[in-house]
């Protein structure tokens, strides 16, 4: 795959934060890299949110990410009429383990530092960029 259509894939399209209907007890800084002003400023219903992204999002989209299919039942997606069908990292990046007979799963930050390379020591948290890092994984999935 060409650098520039790597670089296209890796756009952030729609980034949107929803203010919930209830007061936060706790935004999670350190894990979520919200805050109560980011998310008073930006934030969006969840309604208003699922609107957005159902507008932008094509049809024969293959949604890819860590434990997708918890992000597509929680927005309400339906496979076939939102989106074409979805990928998950987890079980594309699983290793079978038989001293415990089971499958090691990976989180994304490790799949990150150690297949790509990246240095994510210090980065705050943030869903846009877990997507790119999605994407980064599963182009590097294909290659393999």
């Amino acid at each position: 795959m060409s650098d520039h259509r790597t670089q296209l894939l890796l756009q952030v399209i729609l980034d949107i934060l929803v203010k919930p209907d209830k007061p936060v007890a706790s935004y999670l800084t350190a894990l979520t890299g919200l805050t109560k002003e980011s998310v008073d400023s930006r934030g969006v219903s969840l309604d208003a949110a699922i609107a957005q992204l159902k507008s932008c999002l094509p049809t024969t989209a293959i949604l890819v990410g860590q434990n997708i299919l918890q992000d597509v039942q929680w927005l309400n997606l339906k496979e076939g009429t939102d989106f074409q069908s979805c990928m998950d990292l987890a079980g594309l990046y699983r290793i079978w383990n038989p001293r415990y007979n089971s499958f090691s799963v990976f989180s994304q930050d490790h799949l990150a530092k150690v297949l790509l390379g990246w240095d994510l020591e210090n980065m705050q948290h943030n869903a846009a960029f877990d997507a790119m890092k999605s994407i980064k994984l599963f182009n590097l999935h294909q290659q393999l």
